[in-house]
């Protein structure tokens, strides 16, 4: 009896999350996820259940790194107000220095399939959900006088500037005007208001 093949999982679903970044969940065949992962079918079925399966690693993977690094960037930094401004300064220069315009794959989850998959919706939900918890963690902390209404309602404005910054990205936004938004966007938030 053949042995079953082993395979590192984390890396055949950061080369899935990739292909579903860069092609979208619909425009991703299993062919596609055949050559990216180096797995055949029949094992990508028996490791992941299906397609749908393996993007809801994918969408938890992303979740886990990239929303993961904005969410420890706003709360292992001194400064929060800093730390607001390298975060949406980051989005920017992926897209300056690196040609980075894949934009967001909760977005583009967001887009695709949330509005008729409940479990795509609830990933999106959850990951978008901590980035406002550590933007409100960091308005709480960077030493402006705050109502609390006012601290849910910039972390809100600072969630959809920020995701609505990578869908800019993604949609061919020159740089300076991606910069401009991430300024304003941030100048905004981070006023200190006085007691």
């Amino acid at each position: 009896m053949a042995r079953p093949r082993e395979f590192d999982r984390e890396t055949v679903v950061a080369n899935a999350t990739d292909v579903f970044w860069a092609q979208g969940y619909a425009g991703t065949s299993l062919d596609d996820l055949d050559r990216a992962t180096g797995l055949n079918r029949g094992s990508l079925y028996n490791a992941f259940g299906d397609k749908h399966g393996l993007y809801l690693e994918c969408l938890d993977l992303y979740g886990s790194h990239e929303i993961g690094a904005a969410v420890a960037l706003l709360e292992d930094t001194c400064s929060k107000r800093s730390a607001i401004r390298m975060l949406f300064k980051s989005a920017v220069d992926s897209v300056r220095l690196g040609g980075d315009r894949r934009g967001c794959l909760l977005c583009n989850a967001a887009i695709e399939l949330a509005p008729h998959d409940q479990d795509v919706e609830q990933k999106v939900v959850e990951h978008l959900g901590r980035l406002r918890g550590a933007f409100k963690t960091a308005l709480e902390c960077d030493g402006a006088s705050r109502s609390r209404s006012e601290v849910a309602r910039l972390s809100d404005h600072l969630t959809a500037s920020y995701m609505g910054l990578l869908v800019m990205a993604k949609g061919g936004f020159p740089v300076a005007h991606l910069k401009r938004t991430a300024d304003s966007a941030t100048t905004m938030a981070t006023i200190a208001r006085q007691p």
